[in-house]
């Protein structure tokens, strides 16, 4: 992974050596290994390097093809390369070095802008085509790499990170004010193309844009969503097996580089597959990496333990509990090296993953990120099957499952009814209107001014409805709006902030294709989620993990981030004169939201509220003002 950055003044002003050194330069965390730019009159290209794929100076970036008329700033890996690069020695090229970048600006010499549907890999990359004046941008499949751009006048300005853009000092740290109350609405980030910088957008996940010297940019979609085949006459056994070959090929593509490759392991189910399958790939131990904390729904040392065990030496396991009272030291780290607030309280674990990682000196790790989307595997897609029985009339059969969920929770018969309503209006509601109940019911118990929220009462979520499944469209929302955008970007922002590079198998676009045409029941059966992954799995994994039914929480306990030093750390940004004289607050109601704490130690809702203020805060002071006194590590 790398960061990279560019700006091109289309009016023909030159481009100063410093501003696009600062823009590089202050994302040196996404790539310490080296740093490059070019510049030529009115363009620039920076680029900083975490090397992963020949680590000579023949993968020095910026890269050239061979007359010099293209030149490439890239980000991410193609993890085809070596088919990609067999296939064009085959039709004459001739390469130079034996990196994945100059497969990428070779293809693209090829087979122009069409280029990126044959790659199986996470990138955001751009490319200047000096013949056709014209600079190709393009970002993977489901976003997994970054890529922020920003239009002023002439000059179109990107970068992997907001703070790249910024670091040009010709766009302004302004506020987008609807973004901020849906983060304190509804706890999303990352719906959408919006960053938290009005001026600032994102390139959508699956498009290129393709940027013209008069002005003229053309947005192109190269993939999309698989729709829902029915009528597909084939057996469980032989889905499971296409499955099943498809997973192991992605892990056998992701485990190509360089430098040694570890895992980032928990005890479920995600991870330990890959943790599983990636031991027949390896030579020499896999290391893999796990925080835990001591509480019965954080603690994952018993399943790790035994995984282990079962791996008879081909894991190397390595452990970190988070001391979470220093939290008040690394939140406002987090927040910069996010460029955003962080929705909740911070998923301190996996930061801490990384730093650990770091400390062990891995540069690449696989994450089992993308399994819980596109399997089904959250505990709110058993209801969005339940949606499914109500729209069809089986009310009994939806109930029976919504009780079985509850008493898995340990609660029981009345909950089940509650839950049962809550489904029969996921099963007639839009997704849009239960966005509008959600939204003013959070809204409600925070310190909003009226007057200021009332400008964004809408939402304005492109949700992903129509498929005639409550399952599908929630899982298909899931991956593209909801939740996995959020956490790719944490992943990235977690992993970068640590020169490290993550990795995402379940997210290899001919997996997640064939996840989603898989019959229903292959992903949600009753209370039974993953169905397949567990099947597949059966045998080759402690049956803990295997047969786990309820999902663990990942993060912290809400009772730990109300600590006395954190509770009090809280409270002082929350009364603090600069806070209070936010725009969007509303001073009379904050005394009560101070005194809800010991409340929002057993409350998700409350604790999420508490902690998304506090992350907003921190965001105008480390992000917009730039005040905090935090000298970043």
């Amino acid at each position: 992974m790398c960061g990279i950055a560019g700006i091109w003044q289309r009016d023909g002003r030159p481009v100063s050596p410093q501003m696009i050194s600062a823009m590089t330069d202050v994302q040196a965390h996404r790539g310490p290994d080296d740093r490059g730019t070019y510049i030529s009159g009115d363009l620039a290209l920076g680029h900083r390097r975490l090397a992963i794929i020949d680590l000579t100076e023949t993968g020095h970036q910026p890269m050239s093809n061979r007359d010099g008329t293209l030149w490439i700033t890239y980000n991410g890996e193609v993890y085809n390369y070596v088919e990609l690069r067999a296939e064009l020695e085959a039709g004459g090229a001739r390469f130079r070095s034996t990196s994945d970048t100059e497969v990428l600006i070779t293809a693209y010499e090829q087979w122009g802008e069409s280029c990126v549907e044959r790659f199986n890999g996470i990138f955001a990359f751009v490319i200047w085509d000096s013949r056709r004046q014209t600079l190709f941008c393009a970002r993977d499949r489901f976003g997994v790499k970054p890529f922020h751009f920003a239009e002023t006048g002439p000059s179109f300005l990107f970068a992997s990170e907001p703070k790249g853009v910024l670091a040009s000092g010709i766009v302004p740290r302004e506020p987008d004010w609807r973004v901020v109350y849906r983060y304190l609405a509804l706890n999303l980030l990352n719906v959408d193309n919006n960053t938290f910088f009005s001026s600032i957008r994102k390139l959508p996940p699956a498009h290129t844009l393709t940027v013209h010297r008069n002005g003229r940019s053309v947005l192109r979609r190269y993939w999309d969503i698989p729709t829902v085949r029915s009528g597909e006459q084939r057996s469980d056994a032989e889905w499971i097996e296409e499955y099943e070959a498809t997973l192991k090929d992605s892990v056998r593509l992701q485990m190509r580089s360089d430098v040694p490759v570890g895992v980032c392991l928990s005890g479920g189910l995600d991870s330990t597959s890959i943790t599983r399958i990636a031991t027949e790939f390896s030579s020499i131990p896999t290391k893999t990496f796990t925080a835990f904390l001591p509480h019965p729904l954080y603690d994952e040392r018993e399943p790790v333990n035994a995984f282990t065990k079962l791996t008879n030496g081909k894991t190397e396991p390595h452990f970190i509990s988070p001391e979470l009272d220093t939290w008040v030291h690394e939140l406002p780290k987090v927040v910069y090296h996010h460029d955003e607030p962080h929705a909740g309280y911070i998923a301190s674990t996996q930061w801490e993953v990384m730093r650990l990682v770091h400390e062990r000196g891995v540069k690449v790790v696989l994450d089992g990120q993308g399994s819980d989307e596109t399997l089904g595997g959250y505990n709110f897609f058993v209801e969005s099957a339940a949606a499914d029985l109500v729209r069809s009339g089986r009310v009994p059969e939806a109930f029976r499952i919504l009780s079985m969920l509850e008493d898995r929770r340990g609660t029981g018969f009345a909950a089940g009814a509650r839950r049962l309503i809550k489904v029969a209006g996921r099963a007639f509601l839009s997704r849009d209107h239960l966005f509008e109940i959600e939204g003013r019911w959070n809204a409600a118990g925070l310190p909003l001014s009226q007057e200021w929220s009332s400008q964004f009462r809408r939402f304005d979520i492109t949700t992903i409805e129509g498929t005639g499944s409550r399952l599908d469209d929630d899982q298909r929302t899931a991956m593209f709006v909801t939740m996995l955008p959020y956490l790719l970007t944490f992943e990235d922002r977690a992993s970068m902030a640590f020169s490290i590079e993550s990795r995402v198998p379940f997210l290899d676009h001919r997996l997640v294709e064939t996840a989603l045409r898989l019959p229903r029941h292959l992903r949600v059966d009753g209370t039974t989620t993953k169905v397949a992954l567990r099947r597949i799995m059966k045998g080759k994994l402690p049956d803990e993990i295997v047969n786990a039914r309820l999902k663990r929480v990942f993060g912290t306990p809400y009772e730990h981030w109300f600590s006395e030093k954190l509770s009090d750390f809280a409270r002082d940004i929350l009364t603090s004169h600069t806070f209070l004289e936010r725009p969007f607050v509303e001073k009379r109601k904050v005394p009560r939201l101070v005194a809800s704490f010991p409340a929002a130690a057993r409350s998700r809702r409350q604790a999420f509220n508490i902690w998304n203020l506090v992350n907003l805060e921190l965001w105008f002071r480390v992000c917009v003002e730039q005040n905090a006194g935090v000298v970043p590590n």
